[in-house]
């Protein structure tokens, strides 16, 4: 007797421990209501279908008519060329500072690659960029790199060129005498 007193007063803990769990039980209402009169079903509208056209042969559907045949042009070839692709996103500053005689001289430098996620690591954007500079007719100049490539000084003496390239994708060019 002394146990079934606890048994039962545990049973009864449990009993409404789950029906705390569970939440109350929710049913629908058993009618619909509405505010006003229920909704009519109409049928859907009839529409008129027009005739069908003859039906036309296979053969003469992909023959072309006399009409529709196309005119042979001569292919004629375009110019090569030249070099390679220059960069547009190229800025000049100084331009009154550079040789009086100075010739165009073609420069390569690298560019940034952006940086991505690992899941998207394989860019296949241009690796370098091709920059059209103003140099002074001499042999050659001194060259230093800095920045790991990514700015460059052509040394001509009294005339130096500086092409810097910067993480945004613009490439400045500026002259100093």
């Amino acid at each position: 007797m002394k146990l079934t007193a606890p048994l039962t007063l545990l049973m009864g803990s449990l009993i409404t421990l789950t029906g705390a769990v569970a939440g109350p039980i929710l049913t629908p209402p058993p009618t619909t209501y509405y505010e006003s009169t229920p909704p009519v079903m109409q049928a859907p509208p009839s529409y008129e279908v027009a005739p069908l056209p003859p039906t036309v042969s296979h053969e003469s559907m992909y023959a072309p008519e006399i009409n529709e045949y196309q005119t042979i042009v001569p292919y004629v070839q375009q110019p090569a060329r030249l070099g390679p692709e220059l960069y547009p996103n190229v800025v000049y500053k100084d331009e009154h500072r550079k040789h009086p005689a100075a010739v165009p001289y073609l420069v390569e430098v690298p560019l940034y690659k952006p940086i991505l996620p690992r899941r998207r690591a394989n860019y296949c954007g241009p690796d370098c960029a091709h920059v059209l500079i103003c140099v002074p007719p001499c042999d050659t100049p001194r060259v230093r790199v800095t920045r790991r490539g990514h700015k460059l000084r052509y040394d001509f003496g009294k005339f130096e060129v500086d092409v810097i390239v910067y993480r945004n994708g613009r490439v400045v060019v500026d002259y100093d005498c």
